[in-house]
């Protein structure tokens, strides 16, 4: 995420808290419930924003555009630099981006190379990488806050106790019916609280201080009158999409007020309820100022945060100033009212959270400049702006790019193949694979590159001629790319490539590439195993390792034969590794079981090892009589393996 990516958002948040908080306030003369309803609204549009944002395809709004993208979205040139007295004969150099998709080979590049990375624009600057984890540890704090108050509540809930006689559920249940309330509300008595709570969405419970059971019938008809209103009102399920909100946005100043205004406004919407009852104004307030003045610290802080308590401190003043002055206005929300809303805050919300003001106008600016820096007289700054717009995949400078193809500077013709490659485009392919026939090395090198980032069915039949070229760094781009192709004919290169290039880097490549093969078995293990024979022990041990990775049991003849003739020790560790992946095969456990007898301990500590596997009799025998061995790991490891076979039986 990018700086401006950050700033547009917050901006978004901004537009959106503040604007519901001003409707709420304009609608000061409506009744509570239309607020309490806008400022929910408001809270589970903030809460819905940021996934909105990333979800929606972006409407670009030039509004605030800047003159250029953030560092972080500026693309940069790869630096290369190449010895000043290389010999004729060493290998072209090859691209940053080149040398990154071929670096998975265990040999390194020639010395003549040095290479440095370009920065990327996917990681965003470190500020906001460190903004971005301070702002995900106040989140997960709040979250974690709210669950903790939860379970506190729950645990409360659980051991509240009922009322013997049911006086007080049969009251709530008349008042829910009256209020057209089908959910059950079950009363529960609790001694650790003193002032009414409502918890739970579809199944809620009331819970009534200890000494509600003394309480004269008029004053629990008021009690229970406000707490299901609250039941009615869903205002646990409104309280929960709040904390939401808080989670996400606890850092805006804004997402305070709004909360705050909403828990003020819920409750003046059950006060009003109560009022239009036919309760008096003075004694309701009366009776809440009792309620809040009683109040605990836990239940002003952990208990109301996670239910709804009948008064809190925090609140008090606002609802007792309303009933004093205004009385009552309404009873509820309508539901034509509350569906209007819902479409409102719907149709001005995807809007906004698709609507770019900021980062991606900048981009786009970005790309612009980069374009006109095609024809700059600057061999330097044309290769720059090429690379540049491949980084930003902008795909407007595809028809610039097509032209850079035939620039005088080879750096600039390469650089400007690789972004077309990755933009792509008509005739994309055609274009690039005309640069194969380049007379700079480099060029070949990212053109074949840009073949591969253009994901045509065409790369292999293209590409597979490179691997007679006489640059070896051609040869291993080619490689490279052909070892991420499917098909029998990337299979077939691939093959001739490690018994016949020149190269031993191209070939160690080409090994690796064969033994992810899976699907090409039989012409990746007749290719290796042909190289079991090279005159490189590190190429023969490559090949057994590659053969090892296929895993495939049509090797096994040409491993046991190299085997009897192998002299390299390295080698000989390598087949036997490999063959004892096949201790189900008799020829694989004859070779193992010679290899028992090994001159070289590492060998025979390895063959012990392979014979595991194995329940021949041969094999057992084998291992018994390693346990005299004169090297200690080979006693050990064969003691091992005899208990593994043991363990079968």
């Amino acid at each position: 995420m990018s700086a401006w990516m950050v700033l547009d958002l917050v901006l978004k948040g901004t537009v959106v808290l503040g604007g519901g908080m001003a409707a709420a306030r304009a609608l000061r003369s409506a009744p509570a419930a239309v607020r309490h309803a806008l400022l929910v609204a408001t809270t589970a549009a903030a809460a819905a924003l940021p996934a909105l944002t990333v979800a929606l395809p972006d409407w670009n709004v030039p509004l605030l555009a800047e003159r250029a993208g953030p560092a972080s979205a500026t693309p940069h040139r790869p630096a290369i630099s190449t010895p000043a007295a290389a010999p004729a004969a060493s290998p072209s150099p090859v691209s940053d981006l080149a040398h990154a998709e071929v670096a998975h080979s265990p040999r390194a590049m020639p010395p003549s190379v040095e290479l440095s990375m370009p920065p990327t624009r996917a990681g965003g600057s470190p500020w906001v990488a460190a903004l971005l984890a301070v702002w995900a540890a106040g989140a997960l704090f709040v979250l974690a806050r709210f669950a903790i108050d939860v379970m506190r509540t729950r645990s409360l809930v659980m051991n509240g106790i009922e009322a013997p006689e049911g006086m007080h559920d049969r009251l709530a249940t008349r008042i829910a019916e009256r209020m057209g309330v089908r959910r059950k509300v079950r009363i529960v008595f609790s001694e650790e609280l003193s002032v009414p709570v409502t918890w739970g969405i579809l199944r809620p419970v009331v819970v009534l201080p200890l000494q509600a059971w003394e309480w004269p019938a008029e004053r629990l008809r008021i009690v229970l009158l406000h707490e299901v209103a609250h039941v009615r009102r869903l205002d646990c399920l409104s309280s929960g999409v709040a904390v939401l909100a808080g989670s996400l946005w606890w850092f805006h100043p804004l997402l305070s007020i709004c909360r705050r205004r909403l828990r003020v406004e819920q409750e003046r919407a059950c006060d009003d309820v109560v009022l239009l009852d036919g309760v008096g104004p003075a004694e309701y307030a009366a009776m809440l100022v009792e309620f809040a003045r009683g109040l605990s610290r836990l239940e002003e802080s952990a208990i109301a945060r996670a239910a709804i308590a009948m008064a809190r401190k925090s609140t008090l003043r606002d609802r007792v100033e309303t009933i004093l002055a205004t009385g009552s206005r309404s009873l509820r929300l309508e539901p034509r009212t509350a569906g209007l809303l819902a479409l409102v805050a719907a149709a001005l919300l995807v809007p906004l959270a698709a609507v770019r003001v900021w980062g991606e106008t900048a981009e786009a600016r970005r790309v612009a400049e980069l374009m006109e820096d095609l024809e700059n007289p600057d061999a330097e700054e044309r290769e720059a702006a090429a690379w540049g717009l491949g980084a930003l995949d902008a795909e407007k400078a595809a028809s610039p790019l097509h032209a850079r193809l035939a620039d005088p500077d080879p750096r600039v013709r390469g650089v400007a193949a690789r972004s077309l490659g990755k933009i792509g485009g008509t005739d994309a392919f055609a274009s690039i694979a005309r640069l194969l026939r380049d007379p700079d090395p480099f060029v070949r090198e990212l053109a074949i590159l840009g073949l591969e980032a253009t994901g045509s069915d065409r790369l292999v039949s293209a590409v597979t001629p490179l691997l007679a070229d006489p640059e070896m760094g051609v040869r291993s781009v080619a490689v490279s790319v052909l070892g991420n192709a499917e098909g029998r004919d990337a299979a077939r290169a691939l093959a001739a490539a490690v018994v016949s290039d020149p190269d031993d880097h191209t070939r160690v490549m080409a090994a690796g590439a064969l033994a992810k093969r899976f699907a090409e078995p039989d012409l990746a293990v007749s290719a290796l195993v042909r190289v079991l024979s090279d005159p490189d022990p590190g190429m023969r041990a490559k090949a057994a390792w590659a053969l090892g990775q296929l895993a495939n049991g049509a090797a096994v003849p040409g491993l046991a034969d190299r085997l009897e003739h192998e002299a390299d020790p390295e080698v000989r560790n390598a087949i036997v590794h490999t063959l004892a992946l096949f201790a189900a095969d008799p020829e694989a456990v004859e070779s193992l079981l010679a290899a028992v007898r090994d001159p070289d301990p590492g060998v025979r500590n390895a063959a012990a090892s392979g014979l595991a596997g194995s329940d021949a009799p041969k094999a057992a025998a084998a291992l018994v009589a390693a346990l005299r061995d004169p090297v200690h790991q080979v006693r050990l490891q064969a003691a091992w393996s005899l208990d593994e076979i043991e363990a079968r039986r």
